[in-house]
């Protein structure tokens, strides 16, 4: 009988020995899964925010670069505005016919002021704020330059202002030109700023 029993016994101490061997195995397989599954996962996180990094490096690049673009349309539109004021203020300077000269430097003033205008709203609407503010100061004090060397070219040829009118026009004409040249340069160092914080800020 114990002869019989011996090979029953063998064999199911292999069947046995297999059977946990097949478990260990399978246990260390889906450990290794597992791990792999994390690893994975690891590797399309960095992979998914390095992608999102460069999608934001992008997008500051291309936002300094559309405000830079808006901000230097400004400076030259206002420059060329002021310049255009004081061509139109400078018809008071001649004694030859002044008529004709006066009204094609108006119309270029108009013009000026036009493109000047579209400029400034074009950066309000850009940005930043402190950005914003200055361009709208800048669109307010040339707005009122020309409407000041409108009013003083156009009354001194017609003879519709006293001497008075014509005194004070002059001098707030000389002031407010003063002012147009600090109020651009306080944009060029808030734009300066603006554009210095685009790449400073991750």
């Amino acid at each position: 009988m114990g002869d019989l029993l011996t090979p029953v016994i063998s064999a199911a101490s292999a069947l046995l020995g297999v059977g946990l061997t097949g478990a260990i195995s399978s246990r260390s397989d889906k450990r290794k899964d597992k791990a792999l599954e994390r690893q994975q996962l690891h590797q399309e996180s960095v992979q998914e925010r390095t992608h999102v990094r460069e999608l934001h490096s992008e997008h500051k690049k291309w936002l300094r670069e559309q405000r830079l673009a808006a901000y230097q349309s400004l400076l030259t539109a206002m420059t060329q505005a002021r310049e255009a004021n004081w061509q139109y203020f400078n018809v008071l300077q001649s004694t030859s016919s002044p008529s004709p000269d006066a009204r094609e430097r108006r119309t270029a003033a108009r013009q000026a002021r036009s493109v000047a205008s579209q400029a400034s709203h074009t950066v309000q609407l850009e940005g930043p704020e402190p950005v914003s503010a200055v361009a709208a100061r800048c669109l307010e004090i040339m707005e009122r330059e020309y409407e000041r060397v409108a009013t003083l070219v156009e009354g001194t040829l017609t003879h519709h202002l006293s001497q008075q009118s014509e005194d004070d026009l002059r001098a707030g004409f000389r002031e407010g030109d003063q002012e147009y040249k600090d109020v651009m340069d306080l944009f060029v160092e808030t734009a300066r700023g603006a554009l210095g914080e685009i790449l400073a800020v991750d």
